[in-house]
């Protein structure tokens, strides 16, 4: 599920917003987890369970007087369900984040230019053992995702993340990450669309894999 929220003019409500946003996703995950668990697959409820701890601990550092109380209710949930109520947060380095990609065909003569919106830093010489940190340094209303320039291939192709919605809602953060692809591809966030054709809308500055 994808979404797309509005700003009111001068985006001064936007800030406001953000955590309400993430809240929202917060339950979804949640309840997506409570009937994983009732099909008997535990670990992909612990996942969606670990999930919304990473972003109800984001609310928590970034959003401090939003609705303390719902928060912290939401975070002893996923604490017991996790199976220590006593335990502090479940550590966001586990489990890595993975990507489903939506192939992107771009222009032929597009290429992509950095953006603003955002700035990334990423750690690490194993692809599948990553640290990708990031930081909001404009207002954005749209959704941002995970994006890979495909490189030595006869298109210009670029890969989209079409799993992980709400990832880079917060102001900033920072998790592990796992990647199957070749070497020295371009990384960078852009903006959503399932548009196959449509050539990415880059938000970020630009960083090559190891």
């Amino acid at each position: 599920m994808i979404f797309f929220f509005l700003v009111l003019p001068g985006f001064a409500q936007e800030k406001d917003e953000t955590p309400a946003l993430l809240f929202r996703d917060v339950r979804s995950m949640m309840e997506a987890a409570s009937l994983l668990q009732k099909k008997g697959e535990s670990k992909a409820a612990r996942d969606k369970y670990r999930s919304a701890a990473y972003l109800l601990d984001k609310i928590r550092q970034d959003f401090p007087e939003w609705n303390p109380a719902a928060v912290k209710e939401r975070i002893a949930s996923c604490r017991s369900a996790l199976g220590d109520p006593e335990a502090g947060l479940p550590p966001v380095s586990s489990p890595p984040i993975t990507c489903y990609w939506n192939r992107v065909l771009a222009d032929s003569d597009f290429v992509p230019e950095e953006g603003k919106i955002y700035k990334i830093t990423l750690e690490g010489e194993d692809k599948t053992n990553l640290r990708l940190g990031y930081e909001r340094l404009k207002s954005y209303p749209g959704e941002a995702r995970i994006c890979l320039q495909a490189r030595n291939t006869p298109k210009n192709i670029f890969l989209l993340d079409q799993k992980n919605q709400g990832l880079f809602r917060a102001e900033r953060g920072e998790f592990n990450l796992s990647l199957s692809v070749p070497s020295e591809w371009p990384i960078f966030l852009a903006e959503y669309t399932d548009d196959p054709y449509a050539d990415p809308v880059v938000l970020s500055n630009i960083v090559e894999l190891p």
